[in-house]
């Protein structure tokens, strides 16, 4: 079930990125930490020709994106 999702999700980030042009993929959130998600995207870079990037700390990126805003003062 968890591949059957990683899939999905992989294969329709692999189709925007396609019609946007580009072939990098910034993977965020809790759900590409999982341990069956890499194997998954790996799979569907070879088959979509993308490059899936899952960050090491992927998981906090909107806590770590919010912090950065924040230092930096925010909406001007």
């Amino acid at each position: 079930l968890f591949n059957m999702v990683f899939e999905s999700i992989g294969t329709m980030a692999a189709f925007t990125a396609h019609k946007q042009n580009t072939k990098n993929i910034v993977m965020t959130g809790y759900m590409p930490s999982v341990s069956v998600a890499v194997p998954a995207y790996r799979t569907l870079e070879h088959l979509y020709d993308v490059k899936f990037i899952i960050p090491e700390y992927s998981a906090y990126s909107t806590a770590i994106g919010a912090a950065i805003y924040g230092q930096n003062g925010g909406v001007k």
